[in-house]
């Protein structure tokens, strides 16, 4: 719809060029680039980001990981059935007529998705456009936080007639995919699973009966993020007490950094308009060893980071001429 009005209107124009823009190539399942040949599919960039997730390895280890959604763990759909139109748009008069009619994707046949109309008084060409797709995986009606695209459209002010969304929202990221679960059901029912942590990479998972706008912070998900927060800080009074020591302070270049415990630490020096001078591993494999070693002849301030699991400490540092 918005691809077939972009000559016709500046909004359309804008947002079609926010669909061409490489982050919506990547992350939409179903992209009008690749979808118009009875076939949903998404843009050549989505398999290529897929690739390269792969090749940077699979979640971060030593780490509690923990999913907040806004899709419904109950398998509530977005409120229409697969191949319903969602989206209605006609005008007719003696002068033009315009048409942009919308309906969700099918799963049991193929079924026109897009029918669009400019017809223009003469001698100006007529535009026209019939978009159908065969069956598949019905995404935009599948549970998960969902986008009022729709309405948002309906509130627009056309040029000519009204836009009338028939329903107001569709999916926008479906639960599954929050979730990370390792099904290829959309509408799996998670509440329902008592072992959903072991089909999600995930260590702790939240998440609403019913869908909600994406990125909404209900009551419920707020208490779910303190939950959380107040676990990580739990974690951490749990932790033996690290003493990180950085002397002398100030110095002339080379400077000893202290680490009471034995450990495999990450440890960078910022600069004081926050950018990154520096940054290494470093191993203390025991108490008896007295400190590490660092040069820096820059003269300036400096904040030297020092983090291991689930602890961080920064402190200052003064480099002198």
């Amino acid at each position: 719809w918005i691809h077939f009005y972009a000559g016709e209107s500046a909004d359309a124009a804008y947002l079609d060029g926010r669909l061409l823009s490489p982050a919506a190539k990547q992350m939409l399942q179903y992209h009008y680039t690749q979808s118009g040949y009875l076939q949903a599919a998404p843009d050549m960039l989505f398999p290529q980001m897929m690739t390269e997730f792969i090749q940077l390895g699979d979640y971060p280890q030593n780490v509690r990981k923990v999913a907040i959604i806004n899709g419904s763990g109950t398998s509530a759909n977005q409120g229409f059935s697969p191949a319903n139109q969602i989206l209605q748009y006609e005008y007719y008069s003696a002068l033009i007529s315009l048409v942009g009619n919308c309906w969700a994707v099918p799963t049991l046949a193929q079924t026109t998705v897009f029918y669009g109309l400019i017809d223009r008084p003469w001698p100006f060409s007529d535009d026209q456009q019939t978009v159908a797709v065969n069956p598949c995986f019905p995404l935009d009606n599948c549970p998960g936080g969902y986008k009022s695209t729709m309405l948002d459209m309906q509130n627009q002010n056309a040029p000519y007639g009204s836009i009338v969304a028939l329903h107001d929202s569709h999916c926008f990221i479906p639960t599954i995919s929050g979730l990370d679960i390792d099904t290829a059901n959309y509408f799996y029912n998670a509440q329902a699973d008592t072992g959903i942590l072991s089909r999600t990479p995930f260590d702790m998972v939240y998440f609403p009966t019913v869908n909600e706008e994406h990125i909404h912070v209900s009551p419920a998900s707020k208490n779910w993020f303190i939950k959380e927060i107040m676990h990580l800080i739990t974690s951490l009074d749990e932790q033996p007490e690290i003493e990180f020591t950085v002397f002398p302070n100030p110095s002339t270049g080379q400077v000893n950094v202290q680490i009471s415990k034995p450990g495999r630490y990450n440890l960078k020096v910022f600069n004081m308009d926050g950018s990154l001078y520096r940054s290494q591993t470093v191993e203390v494999f025991s108490e008896n060893q007295k400190y590490i070693t660092l040069n820096i002849v820059d003269p300036g301030f400096y904040f030297i980071n020092l983090k291991g699991i689930n602890q961080s400490f920064t402190t200052k540092l003064i480099i002198l001429e």
